[in-house]
């Protein structure tokens, strides 16, 4: 098994564990504060978009408009394309735990 195959392969086994713990997370947090949960979500992913666009605001200014992926970029423009989605990702799993606990899906 070579190394990329096992990177997935670790992916695949802990992302529904860490999914999992992270939903938790929110939806406690989305019980006792919905009003900040929602803010959180909203600044979270403002602030993963804002880290996306500056990652990619060198690209935009030599006209390349329609990149994807981190391949060709500087190291902290690399790290800051992955903390943007990360934290994207983060705001959408906080948005599902607060629709959930406000809407009545969970007791």
């Amino acid at each position: 098994m070579g190394r990329i195959s096992s990177v997935v392969n670790f992916v695949f086994l802990t992302a529904p564990l860490v999914l999992g713990l992270t939903l938790a997370v929110m939806i406690g947090l989305a019980r006792t504060a919905p009003g900040t949960t929602g803010l959180g979500a909203l600044g979270g992913a403002v602030l993963g978009f804002a880290l996306i666009f500056g990652a990619k605001l060198q690209k935009f200014r030599r006209g390349d408009y329609f990149s994807f992926g981190t391949r060709s970029r500087a190291p902290l423009q690399r790290a800051l394309y992955v903390i943007g989605y990360a934290l994207i990702a983060l705001a959408g799993v906080a948005a599902v735990a607060l629709l959930a606990v406000t809407h009545g899906a969970l007791p």
